[in-house]
């Protein structure tokens, strides 16, 4: 999904031409004989000559639960519903796209040009995750950081004062 070259080039044609609507980032072992990341690309041959693509790309939490048997590893069958839900509104009506949770983004052709057509959700999540959260949001999560920043440095002084009091004390010297 993020590779150069003809790689570069051979998404820049898919998406230009409309037949990449959607990326949806699998996690780590879903696919079976690897540990490796993938995703699932979502291709659609356009009925009509696109003039304006836009490529949904999608980051869902999937937390694996482990069957008992340790080996098979299956991902919660609401929160797969709920992607396939997200992507089927989005594939249907573009125009949703503002009522997109912070796991999904979607992507002009510029925007996509200016990654060298780079698709990896990941990528550009991170940044849609900020974009989408009011500034004073941002603000109180700073401030809530900073007091419990205050809170462990005051621990760690505490501590600190604690190990002083209980070292040997040097001799002082006279005069």
């Amino acid at each position: 999904l993020s590779f150069s070259g003809n790689a570069a080039k051979l998404r820049s044609a898919l998406v230009r031409s409309g037949n990449i609507r959607a990326v949806i980032q699998l996690p780590a072992g879903a696919v079976l004989g690897t540990a490796a990341a993938s995703a699932l690309l979502v291709l659609e041959q356009p009925r009509e000559l696109v003039t304006n693509p836009r490529v949904l790309l999608a980051n869902p939490e999937l937390e694996p639960t482990t069957h008992k048997s340790g080996r098979s590893q299956k991902w919660e069958a609401a929160k797969i519903a709920q992607i396939i839900s997200t992507v089927t509104n989005w594939l249907t009506d573009p125009t949703s796209s503002s009522a997109l949770s912070s796991e999904y983004a979607e992507l002009t052709l510029q925007e996509l040009d200016e990654a060298d057509f780079d698709l990896t959700p990941r990528r550009y999540l991170a940044s849609a995750v900020i974009a989408t959260r009011h500034p004073q949001q941002i603000r109180s999560e700073i401030n809530s950081s900073v007091q419990q920043i205050d809170r462990e440095t005051e621990v760690l002084r505490a501590a600190g004062d604690q190990i002083a009091a209980l070292a040997p004390k040097a001799p002082t010297p006279t005069p």
